[in-house]
Formats: structure tokens, C-alpha cells, sequence
């Protein structure tokens, strides 16, 4: 179920000079595997949030996982 109070996006573009735009939402997830896409998809995780900050690369993301865990409190 999506929060509809959160959502959070960045542009960049590629090494290759390719634009793309992220975009993150922020949802309760009742677990159950996940499926990706895989073409458009590499990888997928499911970890707690002190994991995550260090799995990610891009600061860009690292504060708005950082937001989000603000917001949940």
C-alpha cells in the first residue's frame, strides 16, 4: 500500500550520456517474494535500513532512504 505522503526523485545522467530519473515511493510491503523485471531490473534486496545505507552508492539515495526512516519515526 503506497503512502501517498512520500515521494522522493533525482535526475542524472549515465556514463554513456543516458538521462535517467529515479523515483522512490514509500509503501507498507506485506512480504512475499519478490519478482523483478529483469531486464530493466539488476539486482533486488530486501534489508534493514542500516544494511541498505551501506549497500547504497549514491548519495542521492542515502538521503532519501535517510527521510523516509525520518518520516516513519
Amino acid at each position: 500500500t503506497l503512502d501517498k505522503n512520500f515521494r522522493s526523485d533525482y535526475q542524472y545522467v549515465t556514463l554513456e550520456n543516458t538521462q535517467k530519473k529515479c523515483v522512490y515511493f514509500l509503501a507498507h510491503y506485506n512480504y512475499s517474494p519478490a519478482k523483478i523485471q529483469e531486464s530493466e531490473i539488476s539486482e533486488s534486496w530486501l534489508v534493514p535500513y542500516n544494511e541498505a545505507m551501506v549497500l547504497l552508492n549514491f548519495i542521492q539515495d542515502k538521503d532519501i532512504l535517510a527521510k523516509a526512516e525520518k518520516m516513519l519515526g
